[in-house]
């Protein structure tokens, strides 16, 4: 059984921390200056306590929740965050080409990193398809490591 997530208990630290466990940086922001933010979900402090809000084309859309206490709050976003997939998927194969999606993902996986494929059928045209391939959370460290070793290409996006 893994142990679980010593959640930090402050906005300052609790950002830290998302940065740390490879939390894409544009699914989140915490304090003030939300509202340059797209689709992300922002965490603030506010008159009535902690505010917990999603952002869509920078427009706020109704609060989520509302903590009194800092701590608790920290806990319920960070909870939020790790439930959905995409705040912490990274893409690191994005071809035409399925051959080279799927080879990278044998290559992930003998590397013992799981991967997530979504893939998309008309990219700029129709019958124009980008196959992606992506990895959760501190497995795109690992990547960016193969990547400079030579052993897998950089992501490139056409």
């Amino acid at each position: 059984m893994a142990e679980p997530e010593n959640i930090p208990e402050t906005l300052a630290a609790l950002a830290l921390h998302l940065r740390e466990q490879c939390y894409r940086d544009s699914s989140f922001h915490i304090g003030p200056g939300w509202e340059r933010c797209d689709d992300a979900h922002a965490l603030i402090q506010s008159e009535a306590g902690f505010e917990v809000f999603y952002i869509e084309r920078g427009q706020r859309c109704g609060t989520e929740f509302i903590e009194k206490d800092e701590a608790a709050a920290c806990r319920r976003f960070f909870n939020l965050l790790k439930d959905g997939v995409w705040t912490r998927a990274h893409c690191v194969v994005f071809t035409p080409d399925a051959a080279e999606a799927e080879a990278a993902q044998r290559l992930l996986a003998a590397e013992g990193i799981e991967t997530l494929r979504n893939d998309m059928p008309a990219y700029c045209r129709a019958n124009d398809p980008r196959h992606r391939v992506f990895v959760l959370g501190r497995d795109v460290l690992c990547v960016q490591q193969m990547v400079e070793q030579g052993r897998m290409r950089a992501v490139r996006f056409e």
